[in-house]
C-alpha cells in the first residue's frame, strides 16, 4: 500500500522534472536564438570608418547603405551580410575550399574531396595577392566589416548552435572563395560534357553527332 501511495508521487515528480527541464531548455533556445538576430535598428560603433553610413530598409525589409566613400560603404556591406547571413557565407567559401566535413562530419567527405583536387582555396589567394592596391583595400574593408559584424551578434548565428561548432573569422581570400564556388557550380559539368560530346563526334556518324550537339546551342 505505501509502495501503491509512492508512486504518484515518484511519477508527478518525474513530470514536474520533465516539464521543468523542457522549459528551462526552452527558454534557453527562445534566449539563444533572439541573441542571434541581426541589429535593425540604432546605431553601432563599427572602427575603419572614415565617416557615419547610414543603413535604410524598405518595405520588404531590403537595405540600401549610403556612405562617404566606396570603402565605408564596403566595411558597411561586410557587416550587414556578416549579421543576416554569416552562416550562408560560411558554405560558400567552405564548398569552394573543400571545407565542409569541418562543420557536417563524414556526410560532406565526398564533396569535399571533390573540391579539394580544384584547391581553390590557394587560387583566391594567389587572386589576392594579384589585386591592385584600391582593391586590395575595398576588399581588407569589406572583411574587417565582416568580422565586426560576427562579432557584435549577441550570439553565433542559430546553425552554429545545431552543428554545435563556432564560426571561423572571415578572410580576404574567403569573399574570392565564394565567387568561385558560384562559378564552380555553373561549371563544375563542363569537363564531362566536353569528353561527352567528344566520344559523339568519335563514334557517331558526323551527321548524326551534328544533329545531336549542334554548334551554338
Amino acid at each position: 500500500d505505501v509502495k501503491r501511495r509512492r508512486w504518484p508521487l515518484v511519477m508527478g515528480g518525474t513530470v514536474a522534472a520533465v516539464a521543468l527541464a523542457a522549459g528551462g531548455g526552452g527558454a534557453y533556445l527562445n534566449v539563444r536564438l533572439r541573441a542571434s538576430l541581426p541589429q535593425m535598428e540604432g546605431e553601432r560603433a563599427v572602427a575603419g570608418l572614415g565617416a557615419p553610413v547610414r543603413i535604410e530598409r524598405d518595405a520588404l525589409g531590403v537595405p540600401v547603405v549610403r556612405g562617404g566613400s566606396r570603402l565605408d560603404v564596403a566595411r558597411a556591406t561586410g557587416f550587414l551580410h556578416a549579421q543576416e547571413r554569416f552562416f550562408q557565407m560560411d558554405l560558400l567559401r567552405r564548398s569552394a575550399a573543400g571545407e565542409l566535413a569541418a562543420l557536417f562530419g563524414r556526410p560532406a567527405l565526398e564533396m569535399d574531396r571533390e573540391a579539394r583536387v580544384l584547391r581553390l582555396r590557394l587560387v583566391a589567394r594567389r587572386a589576392v595577392k594579384a589585386l591592385r592596391a584600391d582593391e586590395r583595400d575595398m576588399l581588407a574593408a569589406y572583411t574587417s566589416g565582416a568580422n565586426a559584424g560576427l562579432t557584435a551578434l549577441g550570439a553565433p548565428p542559430f546553425e552554429y548552435l545545431a552543428l554545435r561548432s563556432e564560426p571561423v573569422k572571415w578572410r580576404d581570400e574567403d569573399s574570392l572563395l565564394c565567387a568561385l564556388a558560384m562559378y564552380r557550380d555553373l561549371q563544375g559539368r563542363q569537363p564531362w560534357q566536353e569528353s561527352m560530346l567528344g566520344l559523339m563526334r568519335e563514334t557517331l556518324p558526323p551527321a548524326l553527332a551534328a544533329f545531336l550537339a549542334p554548334v551554338g546551342t
